[in-house]
């Protein structure tokens, strides 16, 4: 940028004007408060002024020098000879205090009086700040010229939060002052090295922490100025050449602190306590009212959200952050003086204000000069390239403009406040006005009591009742103390929303408090609202309202004041019923919220809803135009991020494009849910539209240099592309297919999750901000892994299709999802495997790959068919093939298609073995510069959705991650030792990024599993084998062919031979010995059996002979290491006969992982192979604790969870060993070039005879029979399919839709007795609610268990929050007493006749609609469940339902009626309507 932007003299007149608007803005209105000190914090320090500093006395001049009694030290002992406390240092009461003499002796005004502090110190400040504009504008225009000096004052000069800092005088336009002035002697001090600057720079230290120590990290910027110019010389001489400058600097720091706050160092125990105490208070550690604000609020986040939104203004504030990325990347490419000071300066304060849990906007302030320069800097190098096109620079000088107006103008507005009188003196005039001397007022504790004594009115004209409402009291103590000082109350008056904003954030601790602010601010509680009064910030007819700012921005000099009226007197039973809900809360009189607190703190009807589920119902309901809009989106969010999938998956043969849909929708999903989880947006259309745009922008932009060369790279590799986009429409097309034919989404029988997942992601989409609510526990909050229904939701919310029918098409999409990233990862690993060049080779790879995970299932149909003789086979035995367990394959549950997490997570999984096998693939020009980094964000990101999405599946992640990375660091030049910690340093570091990205959801999530446990039983190997068996014989088959042929290579020295055999005998002696220890134990009866010896001698035999051989005897060590492995083998084979069998198969997986590290596409194999064997190994030794444990039924979640996994591990690995078996079996000996295989005619002949025939049959005959099995797991797919499609309900359309609500129509079933109960007026129940119930009201329904009831249907449809659902599963995710009391009290509202015990149970819960249909009438419960004493007990009595009839016109109002279902709405209590507006006097 050039040096010359005006002549000289239109420079300074350019500065003039700057200072002149800086300190134009900082003057106006400084008197705003009439001289009241309505800033609590200016109040003190002006008590201070007053009362502790003043003039020795002429006779008493030496009591300076007592620190315990000097006039000038502010914290001198009091009455009782204790030191008073002082939050801040006395440089600025010094100041004052002198330059106060001065003028008043000037003028006749004694300043030093508490009335005229403030008119004195309140110019002080604005001259300060105008000051720091200059310095600012100094700095700048040394190291990145006039352009931006000039726009760096503009922007000063209207920084909003600088402006209204310096209408206080307080000490952080102060503090703000010396720092700019540190940054400032310190950029000198760098470029001069002269000791004058080193002097200045430790003088504007000294003076910053003199007036307050919390600036302490200015040392840094000073430290790094004085040793950076020479860090590339010895240290030695660095410490030569900076030790005297950075000496000189702490003199003089030391000194000014000694000169301005000299009773620090002459008693600094009080001084320390001081600091240490308001740490302590800013830590959160001290838990004082005024910090309970910040509570649940996001250190960091907080402050920075403020800051742009509100003390900058959303212009200036993001430019900020802009400049600060800007200037990190310049500073680590060029680390020029000024960027490297500035961003030391920015990174460490607010490292340090960062982490504190007191998070006000002011603890901002002096990084904001700064924070500017860097805004400024971008902004003016953006528009000052020359090497740009002339419409970028256009776009760039816009950009420029576009701040600087929006900035100005945002000032502009704020200072409005100041030409209007203060709300709290508006309020007090209207209250003399008004209300009627002797008349009782109630004020706030830790707040401004009203009316001010203005016009010299005395301070009793009023009696004022001050409800202390942070004190702690249990609920009962609580509503007593409130009811009665409402009792006693005319007026309540609140002179801010101080206490009805930060009791809110602690509900555990205030939730009678809570309903109180609620309750009076409907005017339910008798008080009518009278006045309503604040001064928004303003623009022409523009108003800025800023609820949502920091406290410390809103409630000082335009708090927002409102007084209620008492116009009706409540009896103690209203007012109970009115505090129903908060009476029966948990309370707990805690700082942070209880680990086991999982409600909301709110009824569920306060919460902030969403409306945009279904929006565009008018056109999706039908089903095509829903797929058309579905996939359309779909591939929207595809291209948002194709660049990166592209350039992170650029090895892979299709680019990676199989899986890039997951990559938009985990990218663009991971935007929208932090800032709805942090607050700082909403989970709604435009928000979601806006992240789809940031990403594409992110994406596309910054990527653009690798735009031509991946563009290249498609159109190069177009036909791979194709027809991995074909898997994609394949997969999705043939199950949404599946689903048209059988869309119910609830079976009589086979209900399966589909109610529960409805409700969730329907309730999820109601969600304006995260954690979502609790659709089956009203009031509460998920605690589930809900991040993959959530996922859902913003497809739901992005399309507007109704959930009904967007069920079908996530179910749809995920089995595309999976299809393409199994096609993806297949070609991809098999093209590196075999070296394969030809596009129809690598796809019909992917297509291996494709059928084996997605297409076939277990051999259980195949044995159904083999058993029965018929080729009907029930689709749902084969899911549950071990005993007491679950064990789904992804056909199954495709074809199931309940949307669960286990699923759900399935296609993240793949892409993060993609992202993994990419690591290993990566070519020399990707290590380095920003892939790595690009890399390492997306494989956290996507190991942290996994986490979220189902959490079941963290270990495999972490675990797998660490592998693939081992893998890759044992390929490189360094020592293994070294390699393997780089690696476990660099998954910690991955593991923690995770971590941090999902902090939202980790604080919030409440594990309720005890750990793991020893299992009782393992799984039987034949039904190990029946579920695993197109997998494991696949791997043997291949295997098999690998043995004959190294045996047959003749390759091996005889002696190696030897030792081998040596080896694997004493690996089944060992064995042996085991197996007979164990059975000696145990006893030989019901332990010994023939099957457990064959196991044992098998398993030692194959371990013992396959690791040599696949070692290819080049490690001696792993003949030592066999027999001992041979000790479990034999030990578990009478316990635990699969375990036993699978530690042979993990050893050699993990011999061929060894041999074949330095190979990508093998390795990575091995390592499936090796995790898919370990899974099996470890879910037969432990399982996770669950609400199972103690039953038969203790390993269904971890068997059905892990073996999941390994479905999908068995099928990657088996599908390269499968298409190696097909090139061994189509080619010579020597062609296979996998690494494994010996080369016998190398030497310039073929070998003939046995040598070759032998392996060439072998091989013909392993893939023979690889076929047949592949056929076996076919005969799922062919023959299950049609039984589950033949699964209806009676109401079911015979035409194939997507509706999944349709059966409801007609369809009915029957209770015990015989009767009916219908569904058709339940259906039209949903559609009313969906278009009447407005936000989130509670509805209450039957709750009669899971599944085959369906009692829980409307919740299900609609996403309400209901009192209480399915309860089985609300007992994995919460308590059990409070379910169970929940249970009872859901029934006892149904069947008690007691309509005064209905109306409390009501209340209690917050319910708006009841819901009364057959499920309610005609359900029969079985005892004990729900308190039911006898068999078959109807579950509401006639009589029970009859009593609602009762209650109408008083307590209910009939709401829907349709067929045999009714609504009844619950009327609210009565409400006051304001006689105030907002701004009203």
């Amino acid at each position: 940028m050039r040096n010359v932007l005006v002549p000289r003299a239109g420079w300074y007149i350019v500065v003039g004007a700057i200072l002149a608007l800086a300190l134009g803005l900082r003057l106006f209105g400084h008197n705003w408060d009439d001289g009241w000190y309505l800033h609590p914090d200016e109040r003190f320090i002006a008590i201070v002024v007053s009362d502790r500093i003043n003039a020795p006395a002429v006779g008493d001049l030496s009591s300076i020098f007592d620190p315990a009694r000097s006039p000038l030290n502010p914290r001198a002992d009091d009455a009782d000879g204790r030191p008073q406390s002082f939050a801040y240092g006395s440089l600025p009461l010094y100041i004052v205090a002198i330059v106060g003499w001065f003028v008043g002796h000037l003028t006749g005004v004694d300043y030093h009086a508490y009335q005229n502090v403030a008119d004195l110190g309140r110019p002080l400040t604005a001259l300060l700040d105008t000051a720091t504009v200059l310095l600012a504008m100094a700095f700048a225009l040394r190291v990145y010229g006039r352009a931006a000096a000039v726009l760096t004052g503009l922007l000063l000069a209207a920084s909003v939060i600088l402006i209204q800092l310096a209408h206080f005088f307080t000490t952080d336009t102060w503090i703000t002052f010396f720092s700019v002035g540190t940054l400032f002697a310190a950029l000198r001090l760098w470029e001069t090295r002269g000791m004058r600057w080193a002097v200045l720079a430790g003088a504007a230290v000294g003076a910053g922490l003199a007036t307050k120590v919390s600036v302490v990290t200015l040392v840094m910027p000073v430290l790094v100025a004085a040793l950076a110019p020479n860090l590339h010389r010895r240290w030695r001489f660095v410490g030569r050449s900076a030790m005297p400058l950075l000496g000189a600097a702490a003199v003089a720091a030391l000194l000014v602190f000694a000169v301005f706050e000299p009773y620090a160092l002459w008693r600094p125990v009080p001084f320390v306590e001081d600091a240490v105490t308001q740490w302590e208070i800013v830590s959160g550690r001290f838990d004082v009212p005024f910090t309970r604000q910040f509570v649940g609020t996001t250190r960091g986040v907080y402050q920075i959200d403020n800051l742009v939104r509100w003390g900058l203004g959303p212009p200036l504030g993001l430019a900020a952050i802009g400049g600060t990325v800007a200037g990190i990347r310049r500073t680590l490419r060029r680390r020029t003086p000024g960027d490297v000071i500035l961003v030391t300066w920015v990174l460490t304060y607010f490292a340090l204000v960062g982490i504190a849990d007191a998070k006000f906007l002011r603890y901002m302030a002096p990084i904001v000069p700064a924070l500017v320069i860097l805004a400024a800097a971008w902004l003016t190098d953006l528009a000052g390239r020359q090497a740009i096109h002339r419409w970028r620079r256009v776009l760039a000088w816009s950009l420029v403009g576009l701040v600087a107006l929006g900035t100005v103008a945002w000032a502009l507005a704020f200072v409005q406040i100041y030409t209007q009188t203060h709300p709290r003196i508006a309020a007090s005039e209207w209250i003399y006005r008004n209300i009627p001397p002797g008349a009782t007022l109630t004020a706030e504790y830790w707040d401004d009591a009203l009316p001010i004594p203005i016009g010299g009115r005395p301070a009793d004209t009023y009696r004022t009742l001050t409800l202390d409402l942070y004190a702690d009291r249990d609920n009962e103590s609580a509503f007593a103390y409130l009811t009665g000082q409402l009792a006693e109350a005319d007026y309540i008056v609140l002179s801010s929303d101080r206490l009805s904003s930060s009791l809110p954030r602690l509900p555990w601790r205030y939730p009678v408090y809570t309903q109180y602010y609620h309750l009076l601010e409907s005017g339910q509680l008798g008080f009518q609202l009278v006045y309503h009064g604040t001064n928004y910030p303003r623009l022409g007819p523009v108003t800025i309202v800023d609820d949502s700012a920091d406290e410390s921005f809103r409630v000082y000099d335009h708090p927002e004041v409102r007084i209620y009226k008492k116009v009706e007197r409540l009896s103690a039973d209203e007012l109970r019923q009115r505090f129903a809900w908060a009476l029966a809360q948990p309370w707990s009189p805690t700082r942070e919220r209880p680990d086991n607190y999982l409600l909301d703190g709110m009824p569920p009807g306060q919460r902030v809803a969403a409306d945009d589920l279904g929006w565009s119902a008018r056109l999706t309901r039908n089903g095509a135009a829903a797929t058309v809009v579905w996939l359309v989106a779909l591939a929207v969010l595809a291209l948002a991020t194709l660049p990166v999938t592209l350039l992170l998956l650029r090895a892979f043969p299709d680019l990676g494009w199989g899986i890039a849909r997951t990559v938009g929708l985990i990218a663009v999903g991971y935007i929208v849910w932090i800032g709805a989880s942090l607050g700082v947006s909403r989970f709604t259309l435009p928000w979601i539209i806006a992240a789809v745009a940031i990403t594409a922008f992110a994406a596309w932009s910054g990527l653009r240099a690798h735009l031509p060369a991946l563009m290249h790279e498609v159109r190069a590799r177009w036909p791979v592309i194709v027809a991995s986009e074909v898997a994609f429409l394949i997969g999705f097309g043939f199950f949404l297919l599946l689903r048209s034919l059988n869309p119910d989404l609830w079976h009589t029988y086979w209900g399966g999750e589909k109610p529960m997942e409805m409700a969730y992601i329907s309730a999820i989409g109601r969600s304006a901000t995260f954690p979502p609510y609790d659709p089956w526990f009203a009031g509460g909050v998920m605690n589930y892994y809900y991040y993959g229904f959530y996922l859902v939701a913003l497809l739901w919310k992005l399309t507007g299709v109704p959930p009904e029918i967007g069920f079908q098409l996530a179910a749809a999409t995920l089995a595309g999802l999976v299809t393409a990233g199994a096609f993806s990862l297949s070609a991809a690993l098999c093209s590196r495997v075999l070296r394969l060049e030809r596009p129809r080779t690598i796809v019909g790879c992917g297509v291996v790959g494709t059928l084996l995970l997605v297409g076939i299932g277990n051999l259980d149909a195949l044995g159904q068919i083999l058993t029965t003789g018929s080729l009907r086979v029930d689709y749902w035995q084969s899911s549950r093939v071990v005993d007491y367990a679950i064990t789904e394959f992804p056909y199954f549950s495709l074809l199931w298609a309940d949307v669960h997490p286990h699923l759900l997570a399935l296609p993240v999984t793949l892409l993060l073995f993609a992202l993994l096998y990419a690591w290993l693939l990566r070519p020399p020009d990707t290590r380095g510069g920003a892939w790595p980094w690009l890399w390492s964000g997306a494989v956290a990101l996507t190991g942290g959705s996994i986490a979220v999405i189902n959490s079941w599946d963290l270990p495999l992640t972490v675990l797998f991650t660490g592998a693939v990375l081992a893998t890759a660091a044992l390929r490189g030049k360094r020592s293994p030792g070294r390699s393997v910690v780089l690696a476990v340093l660099h998954t910690v570091a991955l593991v923690a990024i995770a971590r941090w990205l999902f902090e939202p959801f980790f604080s919030r999530f409440v594990v309720l599993v005890g750990g793991v446990a020893r299992t009782t039983e393992g799984t039987p190997p034949l039904q190990y084998l029946v579920h695993f068996g197109p997998f494991l014989g696949i791997l043997a088959a291949a295997g098999g062919t690998f043995a004959a042929r190294q045996l047959t290579t003749r390759e091996k020295a005889r002696d190696s031979s030897q030792s081998d055999t040596v080896a694997a005998l004493a690996a089944v002696v060992t064995a042996l010995g085991g197996y007979t220890v164990v059975v000696l134990l145990l006893g030989p009866v019901g332990w010994l059996s023939l099957g457990g010896i064959a196991i044992t001698v098998f398993g030692a035999a194959v371990m013992g002979f396959g690791v040599p051989l696949v070692l290819g005897g080049g490690i001696p060590a792993a003949r030592l290491v066999l027999p001992l492995l041979g000790v479990p083998v034999g030990a578990l084979a009478p316990v635990r006969p699969t375990a036993a069998a699978l530690i042979p198969a993990l050893a050699v997986a993990a011999a061929l992982w060894f041999r074949l590290r330095e190979r990508p596409g093998a390795a990575m194999a091995a390592l499936a192979l090796a995790a898919a064997v370990g899974i099996g190994l470890g879910v037969d030794l432990v399982y996770v604790v669950d609400d199972l444990s103690g039953s038969d039924w203790a390993r269904m979640n971890t068997v059905f969870k892990f073996y999941f996994q390994s479905w999908a591990l068995y099928a990657l690995a088996a599908t390269v060993a499968l298409a190696w078996l097909i090139r061994v079996a189509r080619s010579d000996i020597g062609s296979a070039p996998i690494g494994l295989v010996a080369r016998p005619h190398a030497r310039g002949h073929q070998r003939r005879g046995v040598e070759h025939t032998v392996p060439s049959l072998v091989a013909r005959a392993a893939l023979a029979g690889a076929v047949v099995l592949i056929l076996a797991g076919l005969a799922y797919p062919l023959f299950a399919t049609r039984t589950r499609l033949a699964e209806r309900m009676p109401g079911s359309p015979t035409a194939p839709t997507l509706d999944g609500l349709a059966w409801m129509r007609g369809s009915w079933i029957a209770n015990a007795a015989g009767q009916p109960i219908d569904f058709s007026g339940d259906y039209d129940a949903i559609q009313w609610l969906r278009e009447h119930a407005d936000g989130l009201p509670v509805i209450l329904e039957a709750s009669i268990g899971p599944y085959r009831g369906n009692g829980s249907r409307i919740s299900a449809a609609t996403g309400l929050p209901d009192v209480l659902g399915w309860d089985r599963h609300q007992r994995q995710q919460r308590p059990w007493p409070e379910i169970d009391e929940r249970l009872l009290d859901v029934r006892r509202i149904y069947a008690s006749t007691d309509v005064g015990e209905k109306r409390t149970l009501l209340r209690r819960y917050g319910v708006r609609y009841i819901v009364v249909g057959d499920v309610e009438r005609f359900t029969v419960i079985q005892a004990p469940f729900a308190g039911a004493t006898q068999p078959a007990e109807p579950y509401a009595p006639p009589e029970g339902l009859a009593a609602f009839d009762q209650m109408l016109g008083t307590d209910l109002r009939l709401a829907f009626e349709s067929g045999n279902t009714r609504i009844y709405e619950v009327l609210p209590f009565p409400s006051l309507a304001p006689l105030a507006t907002r701004g009203t006097r």
